[in-house]
């Protein structure tokens, strides 16, 4: 082989592990950002969950204390503030003007920090909760 060749053939293994070291590059690359982003939606799931469990707990509650002062007592489950920093539950609740049959609307909304020390964006979650109709002669149960 002739000494031409070896420096044909080495510029070409000079050349290939260039071009290795871009592709690994960008693969450490796309796999930082696939972590963090998966990180990302773990978060959001746990704090949907949890404003799932604080409604459910704000459910158990009969109409007439669906008040937001008796609302805020139901707060966020220290297991979930490790892994959300800075969570906070917001509630609001809404009586809609009459007609219609009485009705509470309740919303928790749950913010919390995310790692580069922003506020994420926050989960909402909502539901309606009817008072008990008693029909005319007929005993609340």
């Amino acid at each position: 082989m002739s000494v031409a060749r070896r420096g044909v053939i080495l510029l070409e293994v000079v050349a290939a592990c260039g071009l290795m070291a871009v592709l690994v590059a960008v693969c450490l690359q796309m796999l930082a950002v696939t972590t963090a982003t998966r990180r990302t939606v773990e978060r959001r799931a746990i704090a949907l969950q949890e404003a799932a469990n604080l409604l459910e707990r704000a459910s158990a509650l009969s109409w007439q204390d669906i008040t937001p002062e008796r609302l805020t007592e139901i707060d966020i489950a220290p297991s979930v503030r490790e892994i959300l920093p800075g969570a906070v539950a917001r509630w609001s609740v809404k009586t809609p003007a009459e007609p219609g049959p009485p009705a509470t609307q309740v919303r928790v909304e749950i913010t919390w920090i995310n790692p580069a020390g922003q506020t994420d964006v926050p989960v909402r979650l909502s539901y309606w909760m009817y008072a008990a109709h008693v029909a005319p002669g007929e005993s609340k149960p």
